[in-house]
């Protein structure tokens, strides 16, 4: 016995709207355009980035150079990102200081004081990187900047630790099809009901034992002079604690 005309449409209507009251999301298989508030549902799932993050990897496996790694910053955003699936490489100037890049979980590490760091860089990630976490700046960020792969690359810049802000030309990144982000935790002063949410996730991992500090020197309380120095002088790693 065949169905009436517009039959199947009519269930079809029925069956949308029953998973809209639901679910308070849309069914419809073309959610997720724009203008859609169900699309996330819709979309495949490589297109959503996980977690507030900034400069956080767009999918599993990006290649993502950490500048600097082996600071009280640098150690927790290796952590991070592994936990997000990525390829991690982080660069040190050397000696203990490439030991302690590994310990947080680094896939790979380079020293940045050597000459041809970024040829090796370009070896360890089977070519460029994705993304560039750079608070140093100056002449190692333009050279991070490089590293980028063309279309898709981007960097975030969150400082110039080495002196000098990073210098870039609209045109260089207009050439490449590159995208470079400024981020500043000052941002954050007027929002303080995310600031309380990314505070309490990094918190909560902690609890967990998900994420950890890595303590690279302690001082006593009595010598918090000679600790502010030591790390002015950037000759310290990881936290530097004073202990009572």
């Amino acid at each position: 016995m065949r169905s009436r005309p517009g039959a199947r449409h009519d269930r079809r209507r029925r069956r949308i709207r029953r998973t809209r009251r639901r679910t308070g999301r849309s069914a419809h298989p073309r959610a997720g355009g724009p203008g859609h508030g169900g699309g996330r549902r819709a979309l495949p799932a490589r297109c959503h980035r996980r977690g507030p993050d900034p400069g956080g990897p767009r999918a599993p496996r990006d290649r993502v150079l950490v500048q600097a790694a082996v600071g009280a910053v640098g150690t927790i955003l290796v952590q991070l990102l592994k936990r997000r699936g990525a390829t991690v490489i982080g660069t040190a100037g050397g000696g203990q200081k490439l030991t302690l890049v590994k310990e947080p979980g680094a896939d790979h590490t380079v020293d940045h004081a050597l000459p041809d760091w970024a040829d090796r860089v370009r070896e360890v990630a089977g070519g460029g990187v994705d993304i560039v976490l750079d608070h140093i700046g100056g002449t190692l960020g333009r050279e991070a900047l490089g590293l980028l792969v063309s279309e898709t690359g981007r960097q975030v810049v969150f400082g110039f630790s080495g002196g000098a802000p990073l210098d870039v030309k609209p045109l260089e990144l207009l050439s490449r099809n590159l995208t470079l982000t400024g981020f500043s935790a000052r941002a954050l002063r007027s929002r303080p009901d995310q600031a309380r949410e990314l505070v309490t996730g990094i918190l909560d991992l902690a609890v967990e034992g998900a994420i950890r500090p890595v303590v690279g020197q302690t001082f006593p309380l009595e010598e918090a002079a000679a600790a502010h120095a030591a790390v002015e002088a950037r000759t310290t790693v990881g936290k530097t604690l004073l202990i009572p």
